[in-house]
């Protein structure tokens, strides 16, 4: 009991957001990225990750995120408002929160208002919900689909509504499923199958001119390990997709994965990951090298995740 909690304590996760003053075209093109401007949240008591934007104007930029608290050990929905030229946090305040743990606030936006589809695998479906900006409050509006479904994402980039996710046992995999929209709820018809696992999303599907391009999460070896950029295209009603960029964190002290990639306006936001305790990490680390060197047997420590 004691080691496995502090294994817990030692491996605990923690991931921070970064905001960048350039768009997906600039990010795609450049070899590397432009300066980013770490958010100034306090990482004492949780953390914030899936950033997604939901304004930007002269003074301020608003963002949809995770927000995760050690003492919950469950996220919610939480509306981020950044200053607009010193990056600094000015308010964050809880949009959504439900019994069950919130992430990944894909934006849906229409002539009726603006939507979010956050995922909610331990629910058992997926929820769209209008978001009232006036009120800073979510609303159950409908079911879009029945399943356990991860970090989806709805495009018309191909003409009609699809969504495509990783769907339960496996969410970081190689399988990408489509759903079509019949009579309001999305049914999954057919699935994409890459030869490694980067299927999940890592963000809005985005254009730039006529291409389509996809973000999508490298967990080969580590969920949320980078992102990667893919281009898609769609071949007698089958999607083809190629690497165009990779991202990987920028940051020293968070450097071990990055897993988010969206922009609105001129503004790119990202999340990366790290350890809530890192030098205990370290020295953690280190003992365990120590004690099968000495018992002469080869690593079997396998991390907390």
């Amino acid at each position: 009991m004691i080691i496995e909690f502090l294994r817990k304590r030692i491996y605990c996760n923690c991931w921070k957001v970064g905001v960048i003053e350039a768009n997906e075209k600039t990010i795609l093109e450049c070899e590397k990225l432009p300066t980013v401007h770490w958010l100034n949240y306090n990482n004492t008591t949780g953390w914030i990750a899936d950033p997604f934007i939901y304004d930007v104007n002269e003074n301020t930029i608003l963002l949809l995120v995770e927000e995760f608290k050690y003492k919950t050990r469950k996220g919610h929905i939480s509306l981020v408002t950044l200053d607009r030229h010193s990056y600094k946090i000015l308010r964050v305040e809880t949009v959504l929160e439900e019994h069950t743990h919130l992430s990944f606030p894909a934006v849906l936006r229409d002539s009726e208002g603006t939507y979010i589809y956050p995922e909610n695998g331990d629910r058992g479906e997926l929820v769209l919900y209008r978001f009232d900006p006036l009120n800073r409050v979510c609303t159950p509006a409908r079911v879009l689909s029945e399943g356990k479904y991860a970090d989806s994402v709805i495009t018309d980039l191909f003409g009609g509504k699809l969504m495509f996710s990783t769907v339960y046992p496996n969410y970081n995999g190689s399988i990408l499923t489509i759903a079509e929209e019949r009579e309001g709820m999305y049914t999954p018809c057919s699935n994409i199958l890459f030869t490694s696992n980067i299927a999940r999303n890592a963000g809005e599907w985005f254009k730039i001119g006529n291409k389509v391009f996809r973000p999508a999460q490298d967990c080969s070896n580590l969920y949320g390990g980078a992102v990667i950029i893919q281009e898609v295209t769609e071949e007698d009603g089958h999607f083809i997709f190629h690497e165009r960029k990779r991202i990987e964190s920028p940051s020293k002290r968070y450097n071990t994965g990055c897993h988010t990639f969206n922009s609105l306006n001129g503004i790119s936001v990202i999340d990366v990951h790290g350890y809530r305790y890192p030098l205990l990490l370290k020295i953690a680390e280190q003992a365990r090298k120590l004690y099968w060197l000495l018992k002469g047997a080869p690593n079997r420590f396998i991390p907390y995740k």
